[in-house]
Order: structure tokens, then sequence, then C-alpha cells
């Protein structure tokens, strides 16, 4: 959960809606650091969140979803974690 900060989840929006054509591009949208951009989207691509298109030397991030759904039981023995939660 630490990697899906505000921030990650505004990158991962962004790439989603304005389809940057490199990570160049997406630090642009987003308004930060390409070397911070570059570090969060390979670790979003290890988790499977992000992957890449290379094209030459360049690598389009790419966001393939519309909805993210993150499934987090705290006590998988009680089974309703929404029950846990009241």
């Amino acid at each position: 959960m630490e990697t899906l900060t505000p921030r990650v989840l505004e990158l991962i929006e962004a790439i989603r809606r304005d389809e940057p054509s490199s990570i160049n591009e997406a630090a642009l949208v987003v308004d930060r650091d390409v070397k911070n951009v570059h570090e969060e989207l390979s670790q979003l691509a290890q988790l499977g969140i992000t992957f890449f298109e290379e094209d030459g030397q360049s690598k389009r991030p790419v966001v393939w979803f519309d909805e993210l759904v993150i499934n987090l039981p705290f006590d998988p023995d009680a089974g309703d974690t929404a029950a846990a939660a009241s």
C-alpha cells in the first residue's frame, strides 16, 4: 500500500487520461521530475499495474484498466472485513 500514494495514483490517472508517449512526457503531464516518475512507473510495472510499450529508445507507459480494485483483508479468519472496520 505504501506504493499507492496519492502522487502515484495521480500519475496512474494522468497516464490513463492523457496517454503520454514517453516517460518524459508523463513527467511533464504531472509536472514532476523524470527520474522520480521513472522509478514509480518501474515499481508499478513490477506490480503489474502498468507496463511499457517500447518504441525505439522511448518507453511509453500504459495503464490498461479503467478501475483499480484492491481487496485487502485484515483478518482472513474473520471473513467480513467491513464488519471489522465498523
